[in-house]
């Protein structure tokens, strides 16, 4: 069973990945590498971001309700 649920939370991430894009744009395998590397760490980013926001150490605005 814990094999399962590490099986799902690999997914869950690898889902969430293909959000930006379910294919790579570069050709060169070293461009791709780094294509998808940068999309781990938006990744992450994005986690990160959604903890402190969820926490309240982080005032979420949208950048309209600032410019109006």
């Amino acid at each position: 069973m814990a094999e399962y649920s590490q099986r799902s939370i690999i997914e869950a991430a690898f889902g969430a990945i293909k959000m930006h894009g379910d294919h790579l744009r570069s050709r060169r395998v070293d461009h791709q590498q780094r294509e998808i590397s940068i999309r781990i760490i938006c990744y992450n980013v994005e986690l990160v971001a959604g903890s402190h926001i969820k926490s309240g150490r982080i005032n979420y605005e949208p950048l309209a309700a600032m410019a109006a």
